[in-house]
């Protein structure tokens, strides 16, 4: 008598088991495609300048591109840093929004962990060429902090961090529409 087949696992039924697992190749192998396209797309936006703009100073910005753009490897290290900045953020703001009464301090860890998740699965198949990091990592932990049942309003998740900004003297403030404008772009590639 034959054995029957063993029943896959509740876990291999899955979705997230189907469509989110991959080897360490499998990932390099998407990555470096996803940078091929995004190079792709840079190098053709500057020729599309190229052809209104002056010839040679086109051709220079084109050469210095070509020569400057990301490699699949450092495009990864880049967005390894904001992950770890994810880490930082949370721990640096969660006191301020607890003492608000925005934050419960059990939800820190959730928030943290699902902003990962999320950054990481949309780097997946995006690039930091069309979506900075930074922008993306502000609108992943705005969205974990709705996932996991922590929501605040977008002028309280970003007054903590226009003071941080001010204090440090930096150029570059964050808008309410840097994070908006990006929610729905995530929420697609989750």
């Amino acid at each position: 008598m034959e054995a029957a087949a063993p029943r896959p696992q509740l876990f291999e039924q899955t979705s997230q088991y189907r469509h989110w697992r991959f080897t360490p190749e499998a990932l390099e192998e998407l990555r470096a495609v996803n940078n091929k396209q995004g190079v792709e797309r840079v190098l053709r936006g500057l020729r599309e300048e190229a052809q209104v703009d002056d010839q040679d100073s086109a051709e220079t910005r084109i050469s210095e591109a070509t020569n400057n753009l990301l490699t699949p490897r450092e495009e990864l290290q880049l967005i390894r840093y904001y992950l770890q900045m994810i880490v930082q953020t949370i721990a640096a703001l969660s006191k301020t929004y607890r003492e608000h009464g925005l934050l419960k301090s059990e939800a820190v860890n959730n928030i943290k962990a699902t902003a990962i998740n999320f950054m990481k699965r949309f780097y997946l198949h995006n690039v930091v060429f069309d979506y900075p990091p930074r922008s993306i990592m502000l609108t992943c932990l705005y969205l974990a902090t709705k996932v996991e049942n922590s929501f605040m309003k977008i002028d309280d998740f970003i007054r903590p961090l226009k003071a941080a900004e001010e204090k440090r003297g930096a150029k570059v403030q964050t808008k309410s529409d840097d994070i908006l404008g990006l929610e729905f772009v995530v929420i697609q590639s989750l």
